[in-house]
């Protein structure tokens, strides 16, 4: 029977042979190296035919980044109502939420050594946000943040006894008011 998180992929995407194949998939890098795993071993594993795998994904690696992206979409859109409202200790908590609340296919992805797959996903999350007119500095800080949010995930998500998600958010909040710090300005000397 499938966990949690890939049951929530079934009824809310709605599409089922997807479900069917990240669900395999995942169940096989559970038992054996993500190298080693063919796409024939995904079929057999998830009851699906071939052509129905290649109908929908190109790649094991797609796989893996559908799940992906559909945690992700499934947490943007509050996420940003957070941040829009100033809130963000409910948009690091929205986030931690939905961390761990996936953690086991997330963590799955993380040992078999996939988790670049976490951090591009998060990348192309955050630049439709960009507009064309926008800084070359609101970019560099979205690689930022992006590349912060995923080493604290990978480290919390990695670690044998996780802190909650509302200490996980304090924590955050903490890091934010030390980023934003006067300390971290530079000196009228080292301005260019």
């Amino acid at each position: 029977m499938p966990e949690k998180e890939e049951r929530g992929l079934t009824a809310e995407s709605g599409g089922e042979f997807e479900t069917y194949i990240v669900t395999g998939l995942l169940r096989l890098m559970r038992r054996m190296p993500y190298e080693s795993i063919k796409i024939t071993d995904i079929v057999r594993e998830a009851g699906v035919s071939r052509m129905t795998y290649y109908r929908h994904f190109k790649s094991k690696s797609d796989v893996l980044v559908s799940l992906v992206e559909y945690i992700i979409r499934s947490v943007n859109p509050v996420c940003h109502e957070n941040r829009r409202n100033g809130d963000w200790y409910r948009f690091w908590l929205t986030l931690f939420d939905y961390a761990d609340r996936y953690a086991s296919a997330l963590k799955t992805i993380i040992d078999a050594g996939q988790r670049n797959l976490i951090l591009e996903c998060l990348n192309r999350s955050a630049f439709p946000h960009l507009q064309k007119e926008e800084s070359a500095e609101t970019s560099y800080r979205l690689y930022f943040l992006s590349g912060g949010m995923y080493n604290i995930f990978v480290a919390w998500l990695s670690a044998k006894e996780r802190e909650s998600p509302e200490k996980m958010a304090e924590i955050c909040c903490a890091f934010m008011k030390g980023l934003v710090s006067e300390e971290a300005e530079p000196s009228s000397e080292n301005k260019a």
